[in-house]
């Protein structure tokens, strides 16, 4: 192969073992480049075999420097340097093994072995063992939750099947039917049906238990008992009456007992009564107050003033006639 016929300023070329620069007007010799034996290369700065290179700071095959020897290729490669040896993914420093990458590794240190990552992780070191929140070491075991099973031992609380121990409360059972403790109040059932004890009172449903009363009802119908009365609806009941409507001692057929007659002992009569049928006395009559003398007759005193007790002589010299006349 000739010399090109023409190149650019500067420009180099080998031929036959020589070196040429363009000059603008002419190629210019300037010296010997490389000598070429078969697949071995001589050059200036270096020296060339096959894929070995012997430079001036390494050999290269794949790679010999000064600080390191490294063999393979980016997919597979074993780098020997000063301070460390790594074959893939597999590091051994002075001070640590490594394998593994940056999402699942295993490191052995001289104080420690590390397996995992920053999310989860296993560690066994001069203090202790850590498996991802739980260390176990001289003094303790320290975790968020232990589980054996249907058992686990948590920061909140200890949880058996069911059953639950918190730091404020005990709960027994699930959702449907349960039994929970607190400091203030036992709770059995659930929100459909339950009964509640606190201190102060016992609600079972409808019916509440407390220091003074018990109520039987909601808000709409009701039954209070109380020390001394029991209310049902808007009706109260004592030791003396009943406030409400319904036939009692104090109301009848919506009369209340002030107009009711008594048939025994002394009372009286206000308003006028009217009787359709024979009227039996088997006593006195007392009018005004007494009940006249024997033979005396009920007198009317006009529409004025009121009857009066009279003998019936007075009643018939009043009227002009006489027993003794012979008027009779």
């Amino acid at each position: 192969m000739a010399l090109p016929t023409r190149g650019t300023i500067g420009q180099k070329v080998n031929y036959n073992g020589y070196t040429y620069q363009w000059t603008g007007v002419g190629w210019n010799n300037i010296g010997v480049s490389t000598i070429v034996v078969g697949n071995s290369v001589i050059g200036s700065n270096s020296i060339s075999v096959g894929n070995t290179v012997v430079g001036s700071n390494s050999i290269s095959s794949n790679s010999i420097s000064s600080n390191s020897i490294s063999v393979g290729n980016s997919t597979s490669n074993v780098v020997i340097g000063s301070n460390s040896v790594s074959v893939g993914n597999t590091r051994i420093g002075s001070n640590s093994i490594s394998i593994g990458n940056s999402t699942s590794n295993a490191v052995i240190g001289s104080n420690s072995i590390s397996v995992g990552n920053s999310t989860s992780n296993s560690s066994i070191g001069s203090n202790g063992i850590s498996v991802g929140n739980t260390f176990i070491g001289a003094n303790g075991i320290s975790t968020n939750s232990i589980s054996i099973g249907n058992s686990s031992i948590g920061s909140n609380g200890v949880s058996v099947g069911n059953s639950t121990i918190g730091s404020n409360s005990i709960s027994v059972g699930n959702s449907t039917s349960n039994v929970s403790f607190n400091s203030n109040t036992i709770t059995v059932g659930d929100d459909t049906s339950k009964t509640i004890i606190k201190n102060d009172r016992i609600t079972a449903g409808n019916v509440r238990i407390g220091p003074e009363s018990t109520v039987v009802g909601n808000s709409t119908v009701n039954t209070i008992i109380s020390s001394t009365s029991i209310t049902i609806g808007d009706g109260v009941i004592n030791s003396t009456f009943f406030t409400a409507t319904a036939n009692n001692a104090r109301n009848l057929g919506g009369i209340t007992s002030d107009y009711y007659i008594n048939t025994y002992g002394n009372y009286v009569i206000e308003g006028v009564h009217t009787y359709n049928a024979n009227v039996s006395i088997n006593s006195r009559i007392i009018v005004g107050g007494n009940a006249g003398n024997a033979g005396d007759v009920l007198t009317s005193n006009g529409v004025s003033s009121n009857v009066y007790w009279s003998s019936i002589s007075t009643v018939l010299s009043s009227g002009g006639a006489s027993l003794d006349g012979g008027d009779f």
